[in-house]
């Protein structure tokens, strides 16, 4: 097996990790106000300093058009993103994150934060030492990609 293949098996592993750690209960706050793919539609949208097509947004969640539309639907009504129709091509629908989009998810990454450092409390510091440079390094390395 070569390193390629090896590396994309490792990352593969790590996200199915990732994705337990996300549904332990420690994640399931009572004060929860969005889901985890509403989560991942606004950082979509918060980190794009342009609006974003509805396609391309489907694309980006990794969701299919008709989901998307009810999410967007419903965080529309909740005020967290607003649509608006290209002049030129009606048929483009272009998303943004509100005011109140924006507010929620800093919550809902603040949120995350305290509870990944909870967990990471319980580890030894030697290991907590060690996790945070391999993120570092990962971090740095999928960069590049």
């Amino acid at each position: 097996m070569d390193i390629q293949e090896q590396s994309a098996r490792y990352f593969t592993e790590l996200l199915k990790n990732m994705a337990v750690i996300a549904r332990r209960p420690e994640f399931a706050c009572v004060n929860r106000k969005l889901n985890s793919r509403g989560f991942g539609v606004l950082c979509i949208l918060g980190d794009n300093p342009q609006p974003v097509t509805m396609t391309n947004l489907a694309e980006q969640a990794g969701i299919s058009s008709q989901q998307l539309t009810r999410l967007i639907n419903e965080m529309e009504e909740r005020k967290l993103v607003r649509r608006t129709h290209n002049q030129d091509n009606r048929r483009l629908v272009y998303v943004n994150i509100t005011e109140e989009g924006k507010w929620l998810r800093e919550e809902e990454e603040k949120r995350i934060l305290r509870c990944m450092e909870q967990l990471l409390g319980s580890l030894k510091r030697e290991d907590q030492i060690r996790l945070h440079e391999s993120i570092q390094c990962l971090l740095e390395i999928l960069g590049q990609i």
